[in-house]
């Protein structure tokens, strides 16, 4: 049997690095350890934003992530991070990183940070992005006040040019649902694969409301497993193309790697 990197080319399209102090995670999320993971488990590139940068420094954890990306270039590709109580920095941000080719497109965390996903504090990443046809990911969680996935509906309208990776598709088995319907409807909607909650069937489904073509493997690491993650494609009851599309080659078109 080939090893599963030469079945696939496997992108992670979300992932995190650095340490975090909300919970414990049992892996460290430096880039080194992160190497070693994507090699024992045959992903060739790994999307990642910094816990920093979505965090409490959001200048300090742009600038890792970009020295990460540059010290694995085959490897590494950053998601540009913005805090929206902060303006200025935000503008100084998409200024300092914007045209860093290892920054392939937005990532938001709403929930964290406490804003909406379509506050005046977010547009500078969403208008970086339009300008740029660059997509943004933005973590999601049905019926959130910061960013239900229904948030994103009036978005797709005034940034018509981003693909919006749904993060975690909605979250709950009722986000998935709720998701999946708005996908059909909006084609600038991608449904991303990264969840703790999973279900069976999950994948088939969505492959066959939206198309295997907007559904993007994603695994959180270092928050939840690398493993599980690809095993929950790996062993979807889809087609091998379709495989194909998920593991890497919509992030490869999306990312234009």
């Amino acid at each position: 049997m080939k090893p599963l990197g030469e079945k696939y080319w496997i992108c992670d399209a979300h992932c995190h690095m650095g340490n975090y102090n909300v919970f414990y995670i049992p892996f460290e999320g430096d880039p080194d350890s992160m190497i070693h993971a994507m090699d024992r488990c045959g992903v060739a590139v790994a999307v990642c934003s910094h816990h920093l940068a979505i965090g409490p420094e959001t200048m300090l954890g742009n600038r890792l992530v970009g020295d990460a990306v540059e010290k694995y270039p085959h490897r590494l590709r950053a998601w540009l991070a913005v805090n929206p109580h902060r303006p200025a920095e935000a503008e100084e941000i998409i200024r300092t990183f914007g045209d860093h080719p290892g920054f392939v497109g937005a990532k938001l965390h709403p929930d964290l940070l406490e804003a909406r996903a379509d506050c005046d504090g977010f547009r500078p990443a969403w208008e970086w992005c339009e300008e740029h046809q660059k997509p943004l990911l933005s973590h999601t969680w049905e019926e959130s006040k910061w960013d239900d996935p229904g948030m994103f509906v009036a978005l797709t309208g005034r940034y018509p040019h981003v693909p919006i990776l749904i993060g975690h598709s909605g979250g709950t088995y009722r986000g998935h649902v709720q998701t999946i319907a708005l996908a059909k409807q909006h084609p600038n909607f991608y449904l991303d694969l990264t969840n703790s909650l999973p279900y069976l069937q999950r994948i088939p489904r969505m492959v066959k409301a939206v198309g295997a073509e907007r559904v993007v493997y994603g695994s959180d690491m270092p928050f939840l497993s690398l493993p599980s993650g690809i095993g929950s494609v790996l062993w979807a009851d889809i087609e091998e193309s379709e495989k194909r599309l998920i593991f890497g080659e919509n992030a490869r078109r999306l990312f234009r790697l």
